[in-house]
């Protein structure tokens, strides 16, 4: 869906299946979709360091350090 160099940490599908959500180490991106082509990338968040992410309803997860303050940070989304 979309090339970088640096590796993904995780990866999470929006539950409409129009948007894929991706952290890399310090980065949070989403990929909006139209049919089966990438559209869009954008950035949503940056932390010190990312350990994981999922997606709960419409709640992006994420196990992070920010700030130097480590813990579960919550990120909305449509």
């Amino acid at each position: 869906l979309w090339r970088q160099s640096e590796p993904f940490v995780e990866t999470a599908w929006h539950e409409s299946g129009t948007a894929v959500f991706m952290a890399t180490k310090q980065d949070i991106f989403v990929l909006a979709l139209e049919g089966n082509q990438p559209i869009d990338h954008l950035p949503l968040a940056h932390f010190d360091e990312i350990r994981g992410m999922d997606i709960l309803g419409k709640n992006l997860l994420i196990v992070a350090t920010k700030n130097g303050t480590p813990g579960l940070w919550s990120l909305p989304v449509e």
